[in-house]
C-alpha cells in the first residue's frame, strides 16, 4: 500500500486525491491546504486522512510515502525539493518547476536519491495519446519522450504529447 500526501486541495488537487483514493494499492493518508474551507472539504470527501494547514507536516510525517503536489506554480520547486530530501516520491502539477533550471535541480536530486519524480500531465493516459503513440510499448514511448523533452529544454518543447517526466 502506498500512503499518499496531497498538498493543494483547491482546484485541481480534489481530482488527484480522488483518483489515488481510487486507485487500488493506494490510500490517502494525509492532506494540507493554506485555507479553512478547502481543509474542511477535504475532509468530508475523505474522513480517513488526516488533514490540515501545513504542508511540512505533511511532507515530513513517516507514514506517508509520496507526496502529490496540486499548489500554485511559485510553490511547486520548494514543495517538491522538500519532500525528495525527506525522501518521499513525488508527482508535481505541470509545470515542474517555475525555471528550467529548478526542474533540472529537482530531476538531478530524484535520480540521485532513486526517488520517483513525475509531472502530471492530465490527458497522457487517454485513449486517444495512446493512439498517437501507436503499437509501441506506451512506457517506454513515455519515457523516450520525456527524456527527449528534457535534453531540449523541457519547457520549451513538453507540449510534444504533454510529456511525462518520470525518473525512477
Amino acid at each position: 500500500m502506498i500512503r499518499f500526501g496531497v498538498i493543494g486541495f483547491g482546484y485541481w488537487g480534489p481530482n488527484l486525491a480522488r483518483n489515488l483514493a481510487e486507485t487500488p494499492g493506494a490510500r490517502v493518508a494525509a492532506i494540507a491546504d493554506l485555507r479553512p474551507e478547502r481543509r474542511a472539504a477535504a475532509a468530508a470527501r475523505h474522513p480517513g486522512a488526516r488533514v490540515g494547514p501545513d504542508p511540512d507536516a505533511v511532507i515530513q510525517d513517516p507514514s506517508v510515502d509520496a507526496i502529490a503536489i496540486a499548489t500554485p506554480v511559485e510553490s511547486h520547486y520548494a514543495l517538491a525539493k522538500a519532500a525528495l530530501l525527506a525522501g518521499k516520491h513525488v508527482l508535481v502539477e505541470k509545470p515542474l518547476a517555475a525555471s528550467s533550471g529548478h526542474a533540472a535541480e529537482l530531476i538531478d536530486l530524484a535520480a540521485a536519491r532513486r526517488l520517483v519524480l513525475m509531472v502530471d500531465h492530465t490527458f497522457i493516459y487517454t485513449g486517444a495519446v495512446r493512439a498517437m503513440v501507436g503499437g509501441k510499448d506506451f512506457e517506454q514511448a513515455q519515457f523516450n519522450l520525456a527524456t527527449q523533452a528534457h535534453r531540449q529544454a523541457f519547457f520549451k518543447h513538453h507540449d510534444a504529447l504533454r510529456v511525462l517526466q518520470c525518473l525512477a
